[in-house]
């Protein structure tokens, strides 16, 4: 298949980040507006709740910044709050293991982007994602979707876990085909390395649920304060993401307690 070509800026420098290993070597980073020039707006992550930190960095403007991970407001190219716009490529120690790498790359990213289709037209999410690749590197691509996935850092944390899902690219033609398919993978035992199967275990019964309720859910709260606003960011990156949202335990944090009952019920 072939994808149309968007030409980025990729971002240029390094740093270290501390991230727990995931054995997919997928990574993220969000891109700015082609106003702001189709910039990256980050280095590259694996762990998935750098990317909650950096909008909540842009909305709040904060300068927060945990386990090497820096988003500046005014230095960094904005993140585009009325598009999402995902970056995702796979790093090299995983993609060198494998035979044809590009391809079995495109095939994951063409099993994310149908998983993505499906729960936007199922819970009504428009426009619907269009996916392509980088004019700069084929082996990267781009998500494009409904602001509705940037409005939240749950959304955010379930739309980059959708992405990663594509890594074990089932097989469906509709919901009910997918749910079967996601739940038998919930079921599997867990190998070593694959933490996708163990935050499915957890998230598989609540993924419609967020959806369904991604407006309380968002980083700007109905009366005009912000998600978890005295939170410190330490707790915020630990706490934002579909895991923490979906277990029936987790700390005494009144935002994450009361969201986390509305999507559990």
């Amino acid at each position: 298949m072939k994808l149309r070509k968007v030409k980025v800026e990729f971002w240029k420098s390094g740093g270290h980040l501390s991230e727990i290993y995931q054995s997919t070597g997928f990574k993220y980073a969000f891109l700015s507006s082609k106003a702001d020039g189709y910039k990256q707006c980050h280095p590259w992550v694996k762990c998935r709740d750098f990317l909650n930190d950096a909008v909540r960095n842009q909305i709040a403007g904060r300068n927060d910044n945990i386990y090497g991970f820096f988003y500046t407001p005014g230095t960094n190219p904005p993140i585009d709050l009325s598009t999402m716009r995902m970056l995702v490529k796979r790093d090299v120690d995983a993609r060198k293991q494998e035979e044809n790498a590009s391809e079995n790359t495109l095939q994951m990213m063409l099993s994310a982007i149908a998983i993505i289709h499906c729960v936007e037209r199922y819970s009504g999410i428009k426009p619907i994602t269009r996916l392509y690749t980088t004019a700069e590197n084929s082996d990267a691509y781009l998500f494009f979707g409904s602001p509705d996935w940037v409005m939240s850092p749950f959304m955010v944390s379930l739309y980059s876990f959708l992405i990663r899902l594509g890594a074990k690219k089932i097989k469906f033609t509709n919901r009910d085909e997918l749910d079967t398919e996601l739940k038998k993978l919930s079921d599997q035992p867990v190998q070593y390395g694959d933490n996708d199967i163990s935050y499915l275990k957890i998230v598989y019964p609540y993924i419609y649920n967020i959806v369904r309720e991604r407006k309380r859910l968002g980083y700007i709260k109905e009366d005009g304060t912000h998600l978890m606003a005295k939170t410190d960011i330490s707790s915020f990156h630990n706490y934002t993401g579909i895991v923490a949202l979906c277990k029936d335990k987790h700390p005494n944090i009144p935002d994450l307690k009361s969201l986390s009952e509305s999507v559990r019920k």
